[in-house]
Parts: C-alpha cells; structure tokens; sequence
C-alpha cells in the first residue's frame, strides 16, 4: 500500500450501545427498557503516505488521521474529532480480496468495536483529469465551468 502517495479510504464501522425504549410487561402493562443495539457509521476521506496524515468525514464529523503504521498488508491511524477532541486508534488488516478488516479503539473512554474499509490508490494529476468521464458528463461539465468563468 506505498506505492502512491495518495489514498482514498470508505469504510464502515460499528459500535455497541444501549437504547431505552417501551415494553410490555404482564403484571405490569408498560415498562422502560434498556436494549443493546449496535449503531453503524459510513466515512470517507484521504490518506497522505508522506506525510503520514489524512482527513475524514463520518456521522460525528470531521476527523484529522495520523498515521502510526504502514504496511503493504495493513495500517493503523490515529483519528481524532475536530470538535469534540476524541481519538480512536484504527487497526486494519487486509484480506484476501483486498478489503480492509479491523477494528477501532478507545482505551480511556473504554469503547471498541469492528470496522471495515476499502483503500484505493490514487495519482492527484489524474484523479482530476477527464480522460475516463463519459462525453455527456464532458459536455456538461465544460458548459458549467465556461458559466462561470464569465
């Protein structure tokens, strides 16, 4: 996973939690409830290999990522909030088609749970080059951007 320099990341993760909600009891009638459920997350963002660092976005917000360890099979970062100042630790393993397995932690709030995540490789001149676009987006695109260059 060195080769490029940039890394485009999405991934998914999951949590345990508890939620309160109404049941009904027998002897009773209605009661308050406490169930386990585990919440889930999308993200997304960018790795920079040089520098060792990235960005993402999820659910809670937005993320700055420092990069602890870089393997060809694996990578674990540093994920810290913008806004809230927590930090959760990734560990990713890659698997046999090439998705990323793992799990994030937090040892001093005492959460864990499971995530999953693809990497993918990308060169920054190409990335915004339009060679791969079909030529209705080609179309579409030039009559917008000429738009506002006036």
């Amino acid at each position: 996973m060195t080769n490029q320099k940039f890394y485009l990341i999405t991934g998914l993760f999951f949590q345990e939690d508890t939620a309160l909600g109404i049941g009904m009891d027998p002897q009773i009638g209605e009661r308050a409830t406490i169930q386990k459920v585990i919440k889930h997350a999308l993200f997304s963002g960018v790795i920079d290999t040089q520098s060792n660092v990235g960005a993402l976005q999820d659910h809670y917000g937005t993320s700055n990522l420092i990069i602890k360890e870089l393997k060809d099979d694996s990578i674990e970062f540093i994920k810290t909030y913008d806004r809230q100042g927590h930090s959760f630790t990734y560990h990713f393993f890659k698997n046999d088609d090439g998705e990323y397995i793992g799990y994030w932690e937090n040892k001093k709030m005492k959460m864990r749970g499971l995530a999953r995540c693809t990497i993918k490789g990308i060169d920054p001149t190409e990335f915004f080059q339009y060679k791969d676009i079909p030529e209705k987006l080609k179309k579409f695109t030039s009559k917008h951007l000429e738009e506002f260059e006036d």
